[in-house]
């Protein structure tokens, strides 16, 4: 029976070493876990901040692209309204010797065909004379 009751002790000793051991490494554990929380809301910080550092510098280089782009516009809207000048200054010189042509034209056709042509005083055509 002595023999029983000191393997029970044994026993119920080794279960509260067990116990202890367990308790002492899951403190241990819990504090690698605590540590290692902090490191990554340390890095988690770290990467948010760089976020917020890199669209701010992103923000900016779209506004200068902006800024620029639209300046660009303004100078293309700028030439095309200058072409548009030219070209409408052009056609209206085209229209006018077109409109020569056709008053000399119709009065060669009046020579021609012995039909008068009506004097306009525009300056002298063919067959004016």
């Amino acid at each position: 029976m002595g023999f029983d009751v000191i393997g029970l002790i044994t026993v119920v000793l080794a279960i509260i070493g067990v116990g202890v051991k367990l308790e002492l490494g899951n403190r241990k554990l819990g504090g690698r876990v605590d540590k290692l929380s902090d490191e990554l809301r340390g890095e988690i910080g770290d990467v948010r901040r760089e976020l917020r550092d890199t669209r701010a510098e992103l923000r900016g280089e779209i506004k200068d692209v902006r800024d620029k782009l639209g300046n660009e516009i303004h100078g293309l809207r700028g030439e095309i309204k200058d072409v548009r000048d030219k070209l409408g200054s052009e056609i209206g010189a085209l229209r006018g010797e077109v409109a020569k042509t056709s008053t000399s034209v119709a009065r060669l056709e009046g020579h021609a065909f012995g039909i008068p042509f009506p004097d306009t005083g525009a300056g002298r055509g063919v067959g004016q004379g």
